[in-house]
């Protein structure tokens, strides 16, 4: 027997182990994003509310774990992972399924854009808002306030609700074609607002401009602001309602689910079909991996069409939707 006949057999010990490794830790991974989003309430646990931004990815945990079960012969665990990521894609195959139904109601262009603190481009961004009737801007400060100012917003936009921040980051201002009215200031750290909106044409709706905190503040506060977000929503329940801005959560989130069972709302990438929009980061050395930017709609407001577009120099980007208020 040579050397190398030894060898062989020690190389495929080496394999299988290392697969065997590999497949324990997908099936932890995948099982954990399961969880995660099943017992909602783990999240509120240190450091799980950041991974359960990740849920979606749990997916790509599955089919490692199928394609790794198979070639190690595990056919029950293989199974186990086919349910798994079966599990998983029901979750998210919804917002890749537009609604069916007629598309009646008055057009309203709604924008949502995290500014970063003034860092977008203002010259872009108006640009980008050409066609838009509401746009709703976070992180909103002095500095931006002088450009939009300068760039004429005040002439396409007459009507205003919010306030420049003095830290770059609690301000929030929302501009609008249409007449508005506060109805409150919601007790958020960084500004959040619900007005009311009266389009030509269609019925008076509720906006609620919104930017909670994210976990990393912790997640008590998280959750706090969240449910002053939910009681708001669920406040306008049955009237025409739109919920738009940084979200600070994914719709995976514990915080997000609550808002929208409470308000009885649905996302409205869900509604149009429009897939699941990733808006942070942006501008980075990485792709955009979480939906943090979300509009979500109720009251009989219906989605025909939602994307995300670039707010160059911000760390989001902004998310867009044709929405159909209705008439009657």
């Amino acid at each position: 027997m040579t050397q190398s006949t030894v060898r062989r057999p020690r190389r495929r010990v080496v394999v299988r182990r290392l697969g065997h490794g590999l497949l324990v830790v997908s099936l932890a991974a995948g099982t954990g994003a399961v969880f995660l989003r099943v017992v909602s309430p783990a999240q509120e646990l240190p450091g799980l509310a950041l991974l359960a931004a990740f849920i979606p990815f749990g997916m790509g945990a599955w089919l490692l774990a199928v394609a790794l079960a198979a070639g190690l012969h595990r056919r029950w665990v293989a199974l186990a992972a086919v349910a798994g990521l079966a599990v998983q894609i029901s979750w998210i195959a919804p917002y890749y399924r537009a609604d069916a139904g007629g598309s009646t109601g008055q057009p309203v262009h709604l924008a949502a854009i995290n500014i970063l603190g003034g860092a977008s481009d203002v010259t872009e961004l108006t640009a980008q808002v050409r066609t838009a009737d509401i746009v709703i801007l976070t992180e909103y400060e002095s500095v931006t306030a002088a450009e939009v100012a300068r760039a004429g917003w005040a002439s396409r936009f007459p009507y205003t609700v919010g306030a420049a921040g003095t830290d770059g980051v609690s301000g929030s201002i929302i501009f609008s074609r249409f007449p508005i009215r506060q109805l409150a200031q919601l007790p958020t750290r960084f500004r959040s607002y619900a007005v009311e909106v009266t389009p030509a044409g269609a019925q008076p709706f509720v906006l609620l401009a919104v930017h909670p905190l994210n976990p990393l503040y912790g997640t008590d506060v998280w959750r706090a602001e969240a449910e002053v977000i939910a009681h708001s929503a669920a406040s306008f329940a049955g009237r025409p309602l739109v919920l738009a801005g940084d979200l600070n959560s994914t719709p995976d989130h514990v915080t997000v689910r609550a808002i929208l069972r409470r308000g009885a709302l649905r996302s409205a990438a869900d509604a149009a079909g429009a897939g699941w929009l990733r808006t942070y980061p942006d501008n980075s050395l990485l792709p955009r991996l979480i939906p943090l930017d979300q509009i979500l709609i109720g009251g009989g407001v219906r989605a025909t069409k939602v994307e995300t577009f670039p707010a160059p120099r911000s760390d989001h980007a902004g998310i867009r939707a044709e929405l159909l208020i209705p008439t009657d």
